[in-house]
């Protein structure tokens, strides 16, 4: 059972759309929504001190200020603390094979979704988890 997701995503419909998915089929779950990516690496990086690392994080690319792909450069660092206890999906509205060819370059990266995410989408990512 999932304990702790984050959802990092600048758009308010689509982070909105994302929790309340996630909270109809993860009612257990303590879901933590980020609307800036800054805010999700501190509070990533406060977990990986407390041990209370997310098991998933669903991942914007296309942000200001800090895009999804600087979130997971600067995530290189603590790899490997995160590498058996965390899985991030990146969630977007724009695939392109240069995107998903890129994601693959990441450990921690598990999937590249389209959004919005959906029931049948999410339950596979459960039933790996």
């Amino acid at each position: 059972m999932l304990k702790k997701i984050f959802v990092v995503d600048d758009d308010e419909i689509s982070l909105f759309v994302t929790e309340m998915l996630l909270q109809t089929q993860l009612m257990q779950a303590n879901i933590s929504t980020y609307f800036q990516a800054e805010q999700a690496l501190q509070e990533l990086t406060s977990s990986i001190e407390r041990n209370t690392i997310p098991e998933l994080i669903f991942l914007d690319l296309n942000m200001p200020y800090m895009s999804g792909w600087d979130f997971l450069d600067l995530l290189t660092p603590v790899q490997q603390k995160l590498e058996k206890l965390c899985r991030i999906y990146i969630l977007t509205s724009a695939v392109n094979d240069i995107e998903v060819n890129k994601s693959k370059t990441y450990g921690l990266v598990a999937g590249f979704l389209n959004k919005p995410l959906n029931e049948d989408v999410l339950a596979d990512i459960l039933l790996t988890h």
